[in-house]
């Protein structure tokens, strides 16, 4: 019982730094997961972050409208977007 209001005191508390520096617990989990590794596609990202991709593309469009990362396509698979942080997002 204990724990569990911990932990949620704890997430509140995070959650509210986050605002604080014009953030969201999405975006930070996003370019945490972007940072692990030196390149990914939006697919993998998803799965990482444990996402649908929908959801995760609702994300990137804001935090590339942001400046926070680019995608370009992947010359092997026209298909995939690979997925970079810029400096802002670093």
């Amino acid at each position: 019982m204990n724990l569990a209001r911990t932990a949620k005191l704890v997430a509140q508390a995070f959650d509210a730094t986050l605002v604080e520096a014009g953030g969201t617990l999405p975006v930070w989990v996003t370019l945490l997961s972007i940072k692990s590794r030196e390149l990914a596609n939006q697919r993998e990202l998803a799965g990482m972050i444990g996402i649908q991709g929908a959801t995760l593309t609702h994300h990137l469009n804001a935090m590339e409208t942001q400046g926070l990362l680019i995608r370009r396509r992947d010359p092997e698979n026209r298909r995939v977007h690979q997925v970079e942080l810029t400096e802002a997002g670093e």
